[in-house]
């Protein structure tokens, strides 16, 4: 789901600062890397607003990724 700018729940979520949203979204499955029609992702995003308490989940999100990627015997490479 977006919106008329390509924006997607989790990318509004990071524009409003709402951490207990992006958490959920984020432990849901949203892929963070999608890209809106400027050419943004929500960690761009977040970024861009300073929100770091964001900018530390997606830190320990991609972690977590890449560690079960590890454990399953996959290359992240």
């Amino acid at each position: 789901m977006r919106d008329a700018e390509g924006r997607t729940p989790l990318m509004l979520a990071c524009e409003e600062g709402q951490l207990e949203s992006i958490t959920l979204l984020l432990n849901g499955g949203t892929y963070p890397s999608l890209v809106d029609h400027s050419g943004r992702t929500a960690i761009s995003i977040a970024d861009e607003a300073g929100f770091s308490a964001a900018m530390d989940l997606f830190g320990d999100h991609i972690r977590n990724a890449i560690i079960k990627q590890q454990q399953k015997g996959e290359n992240i490479y």
